[in-house]
C-alpha cells in the first residue's frame, strides 16, 4: 500500500463520502444513482449531446457516457468543483464503456486538460485524474492537438 493509498484510505474512514447523487454516505456514486453515467451507452455514435452543431474541423467527434443532467451533471460538479477526487473512478470507467461501445471513428482518447490556474486552484486537472484510473480502459492520448488553423478564442 502506497502512502497515498493509505492516506485516502484514511480519509474515507474520517469522512466518507457521500453520493453525488441521492446523498447517501457510502460511495462517490451509490449503486442506485450509477446506472445514471450509462444514460447514453446505447444510442449510436455521433448522437447529438446539446453542442453547437458548428464543431471545428478535425474534431471527429465528441462523446460522454450520459446526459448532462441530474445524477451525471451532479457527479461532474462534484468531481470538478468540491474536489471529490474519489468519483474520478466511476466517470473513468463509464466513459471507457461508452468508448467501447462506440468508439468508432477515432482511435483514442483525449482529455483536454484545464488551463494552468484552475488546476492550481483545484489541486488537480480532472480531465487527467479521470482518465488515468485503471477504470478507464480506453486507449488515451496525453497529447492534445488543435487542427491546423483552429484558434481558441478568449470571452
Amino acid at each position: 500500500m502506497t502512502i497515498r493509498s493509505a492516506l485516502d484510505h484514511a480519509l474515507d474512514v474520517a469522512l466518507p463520502a457521500r453520493c453525488a447523487g441521492c446523498g447517501r454516505e457510502g460511495d462517490p456514486l451509490c449503486p442506485w444513482c450509477l446506472p445514471a453515467l450509462d444514460g447514453r451507452l446505447d444510442m449510436p455514435a455521433g448522437t447529438p449531446i446539446g453542442l453547437a452543431p458548428e464543431l471545428p474541423e478535425g474534431l471527429l467527434q465528441l462523446e460522454w457516457c450520459g446526459p448532462f443532467a441530474g445524477i451525471v451533471r451532479a457527479a461532474l460538479h462534484e468531481f470538478k468543483y468540491s474536489g471529490e477526487r474519489r468519483l474520478a473512478a466511476p466517470l473513468g470507467a463509464a466513459m471507457a464503456r461508452r468508448w467501447e461501445r462506440v468508439g468508432a471513428g477515432g482511435d483514442v482518447l483525449v482529455p483536454v486538460p484545464v488551463h494552468a490556474d484552475r488546476a492550481r486552484r483545484r489541486g488537480y486537472d480532472q480531465a487527467v485524474l479521470r482518465h488515468a484510473t485503471p477504470a478507464c480502459r480506453a486507449p488515451t492520448s496525453s497529447k492534445p492537438r488543435r487542427p491546423p488553423g483552429y484558434e481558441c478564442e478568449r470571452p
